[in-house]
Order: C-alpha cells, then sequence, then structure tokens
C-alpha cells in the first residue's frame, strides 16, 4: 500500500508541473485574445486598435497555442501598420511569444474574422523575427516582460527615425495591455520613444470585434449612409448600368476582368463572355478556375479598380457555387460587382488571382 502511495505521489509530482507550465501559456492566450483600444487616443498614436485572435489548428504552432494580432488606426482599420503571428512556448515559469511576420500581409489582413483560414498558413508563408520574441513572467496579478535588450545579438530590427533596433516592454492584465516601444540606433543611443511609461490599451471585448465605437472599415466596403441615401445611390446606379448596356452589342467590349491561376497565361474576359460563362446574371468565383486548381491551400484575392482588395479561402471558394452568400461576381451591370457575406463585396472588379500557399516543409 505505502509503495502505492509513493508512486501515486511521484506521478503526481511529475504530472503537476506541467499542467501548470500549460496553464501559464493558456492563461496569456486568453488575456491576449480579444479586442484592445487605445486608453487615451490623445495622448499619443491616435484612435488604435488592437485585435488577437486565437489561431486553432496553425501549420506553426509545433504543438503550441498560436495567435495573430493585427494593429490599425482609425479610420483606416483596413490599412494594418502591424499584422504578426505570436507561437507561446513555456520555458519554465516564462511564457515566451515567439515572433512571425506573414510573408505577403495582404493576403493575411483582415483574416481575423474568420481565424481557421488563418491555420492555412505554415513556415513557408511567415518568417520569424529573431529579437522580437516576447518573453513575460507572472508578477502578481499581471504578466511582465519583454523583448531582449538591443544588443548587435539580440536585436529586433526596425528603420523608424534612424534606429536600426528596438525593445518592447509590455504588462498585460486580465483587461489592459501596456506596452511601450524604444528605437536605437547602430550606436546604442534611444532615437525614439512611442510614449514614457507605454501606451495604454483597455480590453473592450474577449472576440473579434464588431462594427462599433470604432467603426470598421471591412476592405472594400463602402462608407456607412443612411438607409434612404444608400437605396437613392443604388438607383441611381442601376440607372447607369442600363445606359451602359445600349448598344452593347454593336462593338466587341475591351477586356474588363483579368483572371490570373497559379498557371500561365492568365485569362482575359469581357462582359458579353462573362454573361456566357456564367449563364445567368450571377457568376460564382469557384467556376473561374478548374476544380483541380484549387486545393486546402488555395486563396482567391479579388481586386477592384480602386486598389481594394478581398481574400477568400478553399473553402469560401467552393461553397461559391452552392451557397447563395457567394462570393460570386454580378454581371448584370457594366463592371463585374463582387458579392460576398461579410460586407467584403466589391464594386468595379478588374481582376481574380488564384494563389497556392507554399506548403509547409
Amino acid at each position: 500500500m505505502r509503495a502505492r502511495r509513493a508512486a501515486a505521489a511521484a506521478c503526481l509530482f511529475a504530472v503537476g508541473p506541467v499542467a501548470l507550465a500549460e496553464s501559464r501559456a493558456a492563461e496569456v492566450a486568453a488575456w491576449l485574445t480579444g479586442t484592445f483600444e487605445a486608453k487615451d487616443p490623445a495622448a499619443g498614436g491616435g484612435a488604435v486598435r488592437i485585435v488577437i485572435v486565437s489561431v486553432p489548428k496553425s501549420r506553426i504552432a509545433n504543438g503550441a497555442p498560436v495567435l495573430y494580432r493585427e494593429q490599425a488606426v482609425a479610420p483606416k482599420l483596413d490599412e494594418p501598420s502591424l499584422q504578426r503571428f505570436y507561437r507561446l512556448e513555456e520555458d519554465g515559469e516564462v511564457v515566451r511569444l515567439r515572433a512571425f511576420d506573414p510573408r505577403d500581409p495582404l493576403i493575411v489582413r483582415g483574416k481575423w474574422r474568420d481565424p481557421s483560414t488563418l491555420a492555412l498558413y505554415g513556415a513557408n508563408d511567415v518568417r520569424e523575427r529573431p529579437g522580437c520574441e516576447i518573453a513575460l513572467k507572472r508578477v502578481g496579478e499581471r504578466w511582465e516582460g519583454g523583448t531582449p535588450e538591443a544588443t548587435p545579438q539580440a536585436a529586433c530590427p526596425s528603420s523608424l527615425r534612424n534606429a536600426v533596433r528596438m525593445t518592447s516592454s509590455v504588462t498585460l492584465s486580465k483587461d489592459e495591455l501596456v506596452q511601450r516601444d524604444r528605437g536605437f540606433d547602430e550606436k546604442g543611443r534611444q532615437t525614439w520613444d512611442s510614449r514614457e511609461g507605454g501606451a495604454t490599451f483597455v480590453k473592450r471585448s474577449a472576440s473579434a470585434p464588431v462594427d462599433g465605437a470604432l467603426v470598421e472599415r471591412t476592405v472594400g466596403r463602402r462608407p456607412e449612409a443612411k438607409e434612404k441615401d444608400s437605396l437613392k445611390v443604388k438607383e441611381e446606379e442601376k440607372e447607369k448600368e442600363a445606359s451602359l448596356k445600349v448598344n452593347e452589342g454593336e462593338a466587341q467590349a475591351p477586356p474588363v476582368l483579368i483572371v490570373t491561376g497559379p498557371s500561365p497565361p492568365s485569362k482575359k474576359y469581357n462582359m458579353t463572355e462573362l454573361r456566357a460563362l456564367a449563364g445567368s446574371e450571377r457568376l460564382p468565383v469557384s467556376r473561374l478556375f478548374p476544380s483541380k486548381e484549387v486545393s486546402a491551400a488555395s486563396v482567391i484575392v479579388v481586386t477592384s479598380r480602386n486598389g481594394s482588395v478581398s481574400v477568400f479561402s478553399s473553402a469560401e471558394i467552393s461553397s461559391s457555387s452552392s451557397s447563395s452568400d457567394g462570393p460570386f461576381l454580378d454581371v448584370s451591370s457594366g463592371a463585374p460587382r463582387l458579392v460576398a457575406a461579410g460586407g467584403r463585396g466589391l464594386d468595379d472588379v478588374v481582376s481574380v488571382e488564384l494563389r497556392v500557399l507554399a506548403p509547409a516543409k
């Protein structure tokens, strides 16, 4: 009996630290996940919004939790100044956030709306930033720490205001994130400081944001307007589109849409050809590409004439052929219009590109 108790105690002793270590990473991840807004926008930095989501089954996880962070300043919330993945790793009592930047930030932009699509990005789709790793340790009711000191051997790169290196110090609580960033030149002299004491961000929710005080401008979304004004605009657009249809058959219109796949050459369509391909006024985006070209690692990038972009995962692409939610092209007017759920539609679409993400090694 004593032998059994001793064995059980030994097992508990062995398991206990592991469970405790796992709970540290889980706590940091939970406290970081959500929507944060600058506590005092007027003090510096403007109306900054930080969105951090958990990435399920990430291909860069290596068995650890992975978070995705996107930071932007209102009203240009669709133009983030920071996009970064963090992999949370245990090191005794310390939780380390290893930093990875997406190689193609445009494709990742706004993907916090559907974190499952972020799981597609593997080691070849991101670039680790040595020296930008954040090490946090529990101090009372907070997690405190930051990046290594700015030395040539351990440096987080920076090119802002003549700096070559930077450091970040972080204090994290359940409802607040304080971060202070500083830049240093080649001689170790400080060239800039985000703010004395750090910028404070208040946690507004434990999930991704919904349109509210800081109005989210989804890529391609028009500025919000009153319903009656919106209806009036739509009526005027229909009248213009109807006028464009006059004499459309008399002359061949120039190409209005360029479709690019993994293999050249690209295809060019005018509106007559798009309508013939659709067979109606709705053309599912998936129909623009052979099914064999669309895989789990595929994304489609749709671009409008004004440069606005919407990106869709392979799951969303395949659903366009069977779901009324799209994404599909409305080819009933003088220019193709993207219709997609979640305010991701675009007017005057000029290109649709199928990209295949690099597989993880």
